[in-house]
C-alpha cells in the first residue's frame, strides 16, 4: 500500500502539473536556425539545420514535449523576426544588456570569448585602440557588433551576413580585421583553408554567455525550455554533443595558439631561472616533452608563485607546470595524473628541537611560501596568528637560519638543494610531515587541454622519457643513491682502484641481470593486469551501453503511459464534475436527472477499471499478486461474463455468441479467470464496429482451451510483437482512438502466467483478432491461498 500512496501522490501531482503548464495538444513552435555559424548552427548538404546549439534545443525541446518546425536564414533577420513574434525562439544568443530588453534568456549553456583576427602581415594589430579608424568587419547585429558600436574607440566597421563571407574579404585584403568569437574563428580558418590568417590577440573585455532566447514576456515558453535544458544537461545529453560538436574545434584552437605556461621562478630543482635567466628544472623539462608529444606551441613564464595562481584562475595563463595538489585548488583547477610525490618536513636550526607532531608547532613562529601547499596545509588544521608568508621557500629556509622564526615547512627536495650551497645551520625532520601530489594543472572546466595533456604524460611514462627526465632533476636527491656513493668512496680508497673497478663489475652484472629479470616479470604481470583490466572494462561498457538502451526506452515508454493516463482520467473526471454540476439545477426534469445520473455512474465505472488496472500492474511488478484456487465451472462463468457486454455490443451492432463443451470443473482462481475473459470480451467489444464475437470453449488432454475472435479492425503487423508489453499502447494510437489505460492485455497475459496457462493471439488487420487461452484443468502445484 505504501507503494501505492507514492505512485498515486506522484501521479496526481503530474496530472496538476501538465493541466497548468503543458502546451496544447499538437502545438509546435517555429524556431530560427542560423545557415553559417558552424559548429554551432549550420546546415547540413540537404539544407536541414544542424550544429550543437539546433541539436542541444531539440532534445531540450523533445524533452518536454514541445514541437519544433526550423527556419533557417541569416542572423540579422532571424533576430529581428524574433523582437517582432515571427518566429518563437532562437537556439543560441549571446546575452547583452541591449538583448535584454527585447529578449528573455535560460540560464546559459555556453562561454565564447571574442578574438581579433588580422592577415598574418599585420600580427601587431592586438588591439581595438590599434585598430582606430581602420576597416573592421563584423557579422550585422552579431555581439561583436554591438560591443565594436559601444566602445570606446570607434572604427570604421563593415557588416556582412555570415562570419565566413568576412574572413574570405579580409584574406583578400578588404580590410584589416575581423572581430568574432575565437572559436568559431578557429573553426572557420581551419574549413575553409585560409592560411594567411591568425588569431592576433584575446579579446578579455568581450566574453559572452549563450543561451536559449525567446521574446519578452514569453513566461511559459521559457519556462518549458529551462526545464528541457535542465534535464538534459543532468541526463548527459549536453557532454555527448559537446563530445560530439565542441571538441575536435577546442583541439584545433589548442595547436593554432602559443599556450602560456606559469611556474615559480625560486623553487629548485622542480623550477627556477637559472644563471642565464632561463626556466630550468624537473617541471620545466617535464612539460617541454609533454608539449612536444602533444603537438603544442608553449612559452614559459616563471615569476612569484603567488601572482602565477592568481593568473591562472583569471585566465592570464593556460598552464602552471607544477602544482600541488589540494582541496581548496580543486575548485578553481583542475589537475593531470601525479607528475612527482614530494615529502613537505619542518626545517630549523641544529640547536633546536624537530617537533614529534603537528601539534608541537602550535605557539611556534613558522614560516612558509604565500599560498604553497604549506601554507594551505597549515591554514586547515588551525594555524593563523604563528605564520609568517614570504615569496620563496628559500627566503623561508634563510629566515630560519637568521633566527628570524623557529620553523620553516617546506620541501625535502627544495631544502636540500638550497641547503647543498649554503653554510646555514640547519637540519630537516626525517619523516616528512605530508606527502603532496605534483601535477599539471590547468584552469577549472578546461578539459580538452587537460585531456591533450594528460595523454601526453601518459605516453611519457611509458615510453621512458619521463623516468629519465626524473633521474636528471630528482634521482640526486633519493638517499639510497647517497649512500652507495659513500660506500663506493669507502671502497675505492681502502681497496684500491683496481679492485673497485673489479668489484662494481661483478656488482653490476649480477644487478643488472636480476634487473633485468625482474623487470621482465614486472612487465609480464603488468600486460597480463592491463589485458585482464581492459577486457573488463569492455565488458563493464557494453553492460552500461545496455542498461542505458533499456532505462532510455523505459524511460521513454513511462512518460508516455503517465500522459496517457492523465488523459483518461481526466475524462471520466471531468464527465463526473460537469453532470454534478447540471443535477444541482433547480427545476430539472425527471428524465434529465435521470440521465445525468448514469452518465455519472458511467464515467465513475470507466474511473473505477483504470484504477484496478493500475492497483494490478502495481501488484504484478511488485509480486504481490495472489492466487485463490477453487473448483471453477468454465460455461457459467462465460455466460455471467457474456451478459455483461450483451448491452454495449448490441449498440454498436455487434452479436456475440458461446460454444463451450467443457466437462470437468476446472481448479483455478476464479476471480482472475473471470477477469482475463472480461478483459478479451471488453477489447473485442471496443474495437469492433460491426459483425459478431464468438467465444469458444473445449477441453482437451487435461488443457482448457478458450478462444475470443471478433471481426473488428485487427492489429497493425508492426504493432503485433509488442501488443503484451506494458506502457506500449500508449504511444500507438489506440488507446488515444477508442479509450481506456492500454494495461488490459499485459495484466491479461501476466493473469494467464500467474494460472499456469499461455496466451497468443492472430490477427489480420481490418478483418479481425482471435485471441487463445490455454490452461491446465488441475495445475500440477498450485499456489497457497493468501491469508
Amino acid at each position: 500500500m505504501k507503494h501505492i500512496g507514492i505512485f498515486t501522490l506522484l501521479f496526481l501531482i503530474l496530472v496538476s502539473f501538465q493541466s497548468k503548464t503543458a502546451l496544447p495538444n499538437h502545438q509546435k513552435i517555429v524556431v530560427g536556425a542560423e545557415i553559417s555559424y558552424p559548429t554551432y548552427c549550420l546546415t547540413d548538404s540537404l539544407g536541414n539545420p544542424t550544429g550543437y546549439s539546433v541539436e542541444l534545443f531539440r532534445a531540450a525541446a523533445n524533452a518536454v514535449n514541445i514541437g519544433v518546425v526550423w527556419k533557417s536564414g541569416v542572423w540579422k533577420k532571424l533576430k529581428s523576426e524574433l523582437a517582432n513574434g515571427q518566429i518563437d525562439a532562437l537556439p543560441l544568443v549571446g546575452q547583452n544588456e541591449e538583448r535584454a530588453k527585447v529578449f528573455d534568456f535560460t540560464p546559459p549553456y555556453l562561454e565564447l570569448s571574442g578574438c581579433i583576427v588580422v592577415n598574418k602581415k599585420n600580427k601587431h594589430l592586438r588591439t581595438i585602440e590599434q585598430l582606430n579608424h581602420s576597416c573592421i568587419l563584423v557579422m550585422e547585429g552579431d555581439n561583436a557588433h554591438e560591443y565594436l558600436l559601444n566602445h570606446a574607440v570607434k572604427p570604421n566597421l563593415k557588416t556582412t551576413d555570415t562570419y565566413i563571407t568576412a574572413l574570405k574579404l579580409l584574406a583578400s585584403g578588404e580590410c584589416q580585421a575581423v572581430v568574432m568569437q575565437k572559436l568559431l574563428a578557429h573553426q572557420l580558418i581551419n574549413d575553409y583553408n585560409l592560411n594567411n590568417l591568425t588569431i592576433s590577440n584575446t579579446l578579455n573585455d568581450f566574453r559572452r554567455h549563450f543561451s536559449f532566447a525567446v521574446k519578452k514576456g514569453d513566461a511559459h515558453l521559457l519556462a518549458q525550455l529551462e526545464i528541457g535544458l535542465r534535464i538534459v544537461t543532468e541526463n548527459g545529453t549536453q557532454r555527448r554533443l559537446e563530445n560530439k560538436w565542441l571538441s575536435t574545434t577546442k583541439d584545433i584552437a589548442l595547436r593554432k595558439k602559443t599556450l602560456i605556461v606559469g611556474g615559480d621562478a625560486s623553487y629548485p630543482p622542480m623550477e627556477y631561472t637559472d644563471e642565464d635567466g632561463n626556466p630550468a628544472g624537473f617541471n620545466v623539462d617535464l612539460i617541454k616533452a609533454v608539449a612536444r608529444e602533444a603537438g603544442l606551441d608553449i612559452r614559459i613564464q616563471l615569476g612569484l608563485w603567488s601572482s602565477v595562481c592568481h593568473k591562472l584562475a583569471n585566465g592570464e595563463i593556460d598552464i602552471i607546470q607544477g602544482m600541488h595538489y589540494s582541496h581548496e585548488r580543486d575548485i578553481l583547477y583542475d589537475y593531470s595524473s601525479p607528475s612527482a610525490f614530494l615529502g613537505q618536513v619542518v626545517i630549523c636550526r641544529n640547536d633546536t628541537q624537530l617537533p614529534q607532531e603537528l601539534d608541537d608547532l602550535r605557539g611556534k613562529n613558522i614560516v612558509v611560501q604565500e599560498e604553497d601547499i604549506n601554507h594551505q596545509f597549515l591554514l586547515r588544521n588551525g594555524f593563523n596568528e604563528e605564520l609568517k608568508t614570504v615569496a620563496s621557500q628559500e627566503v623561508a629556509l634563510e629566515m630560519v637560519a637568521k633566527k628570524i622564526s623557529d620553523y620553516a615547512l617546506v620541501s625535502r627536495y627544495t631544502a636540500t638543494s638550497v641547503m647543498k650551497n649554503k653554510d646555514w645551520d640547519l637540519h630537516a625532520g626525517h619523516e616528512a610531515l605530508f606527502y603532496s601530489e605534483n601535477s599539471i594543472a590547468v584552469q577549472e572546466g578546461n578539459h580538452a587541454l587537460l585531456a591533450t595533456l594528460s595523454e601526453a604524460l601518459q605516453a611519457l611514462k611509458v615510453s621512458g622519457e619521463y623516468r629519465q627526465i626524473y633521474n636528471k632533476h630528482l634521482g640526486v636527491y633519493d638517499d639510497k643513491q647517497e649512500a652507495m656513493k659513500r660506500l663506493y668512496n669507502r671502497i675505492y680508497w681502502i681497496i684500491g682502484v683496481a679492485l673497485a673497478l673489479i668489484f662494481i663489475v661483478l656488482i653490476w652484472i649480477t644487478t643488472l641481470g636480476r634487473e633485468v629479470n625482474k623487470r621482465t616479470q614486472e612487465l609480464r604481470q603488468a600486460n597480463h593486469e592491463y589485458e585482464s583490466l581492459n577486457e573488463e572494462l569492455v565488458q563493464n561498457n557494453e553492460e552500461l551501453e545496455r542498461a542505458k538502451e533499456h532505462a532510455e526506452e523505459s524511460d521513454k515508454l513511462k512518460s508516455a503511459f503517465l500522459a496517457n493516463m492523465s488523459h483518461e482520467i481526466r475524462t471520466p473526471m471531468n464527465g463526473i464534475i460537469g453532470f454534478a454540476d447540471l443535477l444541482q439545477k433547480p427545476n430539472l426534469p425527471p428524465k434529465k436527472q435521470e440521465k445525468y445520473r448514469d452518465v455519472i455512474q458511467s464515467c465513475g465505472k470507466q474511473l473505477l477499471n483504470i484504477v484496478n488496472d493500475v492497483l494490478d500492474i502495481s501488484k504484478i511488478e511488485t509480486n504481490q499478486m495472489t492466487v485463490r484456487y477453487d473448483d471453477v465451472d468454465l460455461e457459467k462463468i462465460v455466460d455471467n461474463t457474456v451478459k455483461l457486454h450483451v448491452g454495449a455490443a448490441r449498440k454498436r451492432g455487434i452479436e456475440i455468441s458461446t460454444v463451450c463443451e467443457v466437462v470437468d470443473l476446472l481448479k483455478t482462481d476464479p476471480t482472475k479467470l473471470t477477469q482475463i475473459i472480461n478483459n478479451l470480451l471488453s477489447n473485442a467489444v471496443k474495437y469492433t464496429n460491426k459483425g459478431r464475437i464468438v467465444i469458444c470453449c473445449d477441453q482437451n488432454d487435461g488443457k482448457v482451451h478458450i478462444s475470443v475472435a471478433d471481426t473488428g479492425i485487427g492489429i497493425e503487423e508492426k504493432l503485433q510483437p509488442k501488443v503484451f508489453d506494458r506502457f506500449i499502447q500508449a504511444e500507438t494510437g489506440y488507446t488515444r482512438n477508442h479509450g481506456g489505460a492500454g494495461l488490459g492485455l499485459s495484466i491479461t497475459k501476466s493473469f494467464v502466467e500467474l494460472l499456469g496457462g499461455t496466451i497468443r493471439f492472430e490477427s489480420i488487420p481490418n478483418k479481425g483478432t482471435t485471441f487463445f487461452v490455454e490452461l491446465p484443468v488441475k495445475p500440477q502445484y498450485p499456489r497457497q491461498n493468501a491469508d
